[in-house]
């Protein structure tokens, strides 16, 4: 059960990337990305295994080859085993931020919260200047939330929201959380929080129906890394994967395309609970 729950979020699998290891100009590194996007993550492992068994741990390469292991690795525990050895053995690498950060996803996947704050409080400050702290922010505040610390949610929104600069989307959904932020929450009084009518009616983008639970969860990974809540709905015998909450319709629909783009299908937007 752990390891299903794990694999939900565990997204850091082949078709969605994180954009600074693609920007890498190693050409086995990129190739090794491009195969994982075009849905064959089993070659774009064995480029990166045959990779790390030709440079040395020393070379600077070799924490950008690892991160890589970690992003197509095919099961969560693969992943969790090389994003740990690039936020411990390589905490100097430009990966470190971006390795405890997935290892944050993986841990709130699997409802392991008070793990998911430990690494993305790792992240703010050993990382302060890290360009994910906005990120960090939102998923350390849902991992708040969850553990019924509003007031610590509360302030990782509001740091977020301090440096999130001009990603207006990001920006877009740490404001929608901050709607649980208020005087009570600032006076430390978090069981008077006002319940959010928002969020009980949120859009949300739908990603794919099956019969199928197993074939829902093995499809999770897939979305889960692009930084959406990920969740499966279950409507009569059908099984629905669902991302994100939006504060709009507009924005659900930008976060549709982009999904679109990064792992093709048809998402659409849905409105409800």
């Amino acid at each position: 059960m752990r390891f299903l729950l794990t694999s939900m979020i565990a997204g850091l699998l082949a078709l969605s990337l994180p954009i600074r290891v693609s920007a890498q100009d190693d050409p086995r590194l990129t190739a090794a990305l491009s195969l994982a996007q075009e849905g064959l993550p089993d070659s774009a492992r064995a480029v990166v295994n045959r990779l790390l068994t030709t440079i040395p741990p020393t070379d600077t390469l070799y924490a950008a080859a690892l991160y890589t292991a970690g992003s197509v690795a095919g099961t969560a525990l693969d992943m969790q085993r090389l994003f740990q050895r690039v936020a411990i053995e390589y905490a100097w690498s430009p990966y470190a931020d971006d390795a405890l950060l997935r290892l944050a996803q993986l841990d709130y996947a699997a409802n392991d919260l008070s793990g998911a704050v430990r690494n993305l409080e790792t992240i703010r400050q050993d990382y302060p200047g890290s360009p994910l702290i906005p990120t960090a922010a939102l998923w350390a505040a849902r991992a708040q939330f969850g553990l019924g610390d509003i007031r610590a949610g509360c302030d990782w929104l509001a740091a977020g929201l301090a440096v999130v600069g001009d990603d207006v989307e990001l920006e877009n959904r740490l404001e929608f959380h901050n709607r649980r932020c208020g005087p009570a929450e600032e006076a430390g009084a978090p069981d008077s929080i006002p319940r959010d009518s928002a969020a009980a009616e949120a859009y949300r983008v739908q990603v794919l129906a099956t019969r199928s639970r197993e074939a829902a969860e093995e499809f999770l990974p897939r979305v889960a890394a692009l930084g959406y809540a990920a969740r499966i709905v279950a409507d009569g015998p059908w099984f629905k994967v669902q991302l994100g909450t939006f504060p709009d319709e507009g924005s659900a629909r930008a976060a549709a395309e982009r999904i679109r783009g990064e792992v093709g299908g048809s998402p659409f937007v849905v409105h409800g609970p």
